[in-house]
């Protein structure tokens, strides 16, 4: 595995870029005016945890749609995520929690290593005589 995201999960990065770009700069205004009417009130709980509220459908191909589907993505990433004060610090935690782990890699020397080592041991062990041809 080389480490990389899925398609889906790029995706949902870039949407979850966008919401948190419009969240802190409340631009463009066509879009913010959207994303505030999700805002909770200021002084409850969730609005506290960055929460924002779904937007119902009766269609899954509305539910699918930008703002539904992206506003359930940032409900469930974590807090600290949310709250990043950068685009940049954003984009690296975000990038932290989806990016797959890279898997070591075993050392291609010592296995070859062993390997000879091995090799060498086994080669030892045969008699030279049992090679050589009679005459």
């Amino acid at each position: 595995m080389l480490g990389w995201e899925s398609m889906q999960n790029r995706r949902t990065m870039r949407k979850l870029c966008l919401i948190q770009q419009i969240l802190v700069d409340k631009s463009p205004s066509y879009l913010y005016k959207i994303i505030e009417k999700q805002l909770h009130r200021p002084n409850s709980r969730l609005a506290n945890r960055q929460q924002l509220i779904n937007i119902a459908g009766q269609t899954n191909k509305y539910k699918k749609s930008f703002f539904p589907s992206t506003i359930v993505d940032w409900n469930n990433i974590d807090f600290d995520i949310k709250t990043s004060k950068t685009k940049n610090i954003f984009k690296k935690r975000l990038l932290n929690k989806i990016r797959p782990k890279k898997k070591k890699k075993k050392r291609l020397h010592s296995s070859i290593l062993k390997t000879l080592m091995t090799l060498k041991s086994y080669h030892d062990q045969i008699k030279p005589s049992s090679f050589e041809s009679k005459t």
